[in-house]
């Protein structure tokens, strides 16, 4: 059970260069093949950063038709990150292998070439929807239960840098042995991502893994298979279930709740990005909508339609959201007819507009926001408010809970 974990699955996403028409252009693909791959990879590496989906999507390779409403989940991604002092990334990824070995936990690691690490739970491959039918009426976002297994590995190693915001089934990490590039400057530090081997991480220093990235760590593959060949491999859902998380986890003690906590709130370091940031939260009614709207490379829907609605309710422009989307540059920029007609389903209704008939859209409530996977926890005024109206009980012996809303479909 689970070594098929061990073969990357196709369809899935490759960030870099692709040749379209006569030129090459940057950008995020859904690629069918591992040959597209492949290639996109040769043409990129040292020019510009490669990424890749951790997960793949169902969907069929010849006629690259591909279902992205639901994702084959092979394993779980955490980025450990820190930007005045990476060592303490180091010190956090110790921690996660080490608990990997004790439980054991099939996993692989990697140094991104600049300020942190990525650490991956290897799991049996299963197909779930991206949105889970918890009861009749009600649905949750897949990535809240991701965001749940971030905040109980904090919780319980006491990490400090693990960024819960890229703990989703569809976040992008840097492909192994390519070259890391700022995506603000665009150059090259020279540094190459590099995976790491049970040695590396047990017995050399942060300074030693920095020193040797400057080049690929080759022959990784050949060892690989071998330190996860006798783990115990579990589906997603057989994960949550065997340690009990849930995103309505309750800790012991009663003062000291957390859900899918939020750890390090972000905030921009220069002048210029922190006064855009305070302009930006004084538009924004929640705290978990503009984090997410202002942190994140994809933001999710929930947030987007939040955002929008908050600004039509404003009487903000329509073009003007439309360009404040384009210089974010979210990971989905390009698609400008899909933006601008969703932005005019949201504009053209009410009073004023062609279809004054249909009433305008209501602001998401705060079961809405946290089942949608962005809330950030006890950093938020509103949330103590909002558990209370929950009042949601889980049964923490009744593993046939987690399964339950994990319903695997394929």
């Amino acid at each position: 059970m689970g070594t098929d974990a061990l073969t990357p699955a196709f369809p899935r996403s490759i960030y870099g260069l692709r040749e379209v028409g006569n030129k090459m252009v940057e950008g995020q693909w859904m690629v069918a093949k591992a040959e597209e791959a492949v290639q996109i990879v040769a043409r990129s590496n040292g020019k510009c950063s490669v990424f890749t989906s951790h997960n793949s999507y169902p969907g069929h390779g010849d006629d690259k038709i591909v279902d992205v409403k639901r994702v084959r989940i092979h394993k779980m991604f955490f980025d450990l990150d820190h930007k005045e002092k990476p060592e303490n990334a180091f010190v956090d990824l110790v921690k996660l292998y080490q608990l990997a070995e004790e439980e054991r936990w099939p996993w692989e690691a990697s140094y991104s070439g600049a300020k942190g690490f990525h650490f991956f739970i290897k799991l049996d491959p299963a197909i779930y929807p991206i949105d889970l039918k918890v009861q009749d009426d009600e649905t949750i976002d897949l990535r809240a239960y991701y965001m749940a297994v971030a905040a109980w590995l904090t919780r319980k190693l006491g990490l400090r840098t693990i960024d819960t915001m890229v703990a989703q089934p569809k976040a992008v990490h840097r492909i192994w042995n390519t070259k890391h590039f700022n995506k603000k400057t665009g150059k090259s530090n020279g540094r190459y991502c590099i995976p790491l081997t049970p040695r590396m991480i047990e017995d050399w220093t942060f300074e030693e893994i920095v020193d040797s990235s400057y080049k690929p760590n080759e022959g990784f593959a050949a060892i690989k298979q071998e330190w996860n060949e006798d783990k115990d491999w579990f589906t997603f859902a057989e994960f949550l279930a065997e340690y009990h998380i849930h995103p309505y986890m309750r800790s012991d003690d009663e003062s000291n709740f957390e859900l899918l906590m939020l750890s390090d709130y972000l905030q921009p370091e220069n002048a210029k990005d922190k006064a855009n940031w305070e302009w930006f939260k004084r538009q924004m009614p929640d705290p978990c909508v503009h984090n997410s709207m202002y942190n994140m490379k994809n933001p999710p829907h929930v947030a987007r339609f939040a955002s929008a609605v908050a600004w039509r309710g404003a009487g903000v422009d329509m073009l003007w959201v439309d360009q404040f989307y384009q210089q974010k540059k979210y990971a989905d920029v390009h698609r400008h007819a899909q933006r601008r007609a969703n932005l005019r389903s949201i504009w053209n209704r009410g009073p004023g507009s062609t279809r004054p008939h249909l009433p305008l859209y209501r602001y998401p409530s705060c079961k809405k926001l946290y089942l949608g996977g962005i809330c950030i926890g006890p950093a938020c005024p509103k949330f103590n408010r909002y558990l209370q109206e929950v009042n949601h009980e889980v049964q923490r012996d009744d593993k046939g809970k987690w399964l339950e809303d994990l319903k695997i479909v394929a």
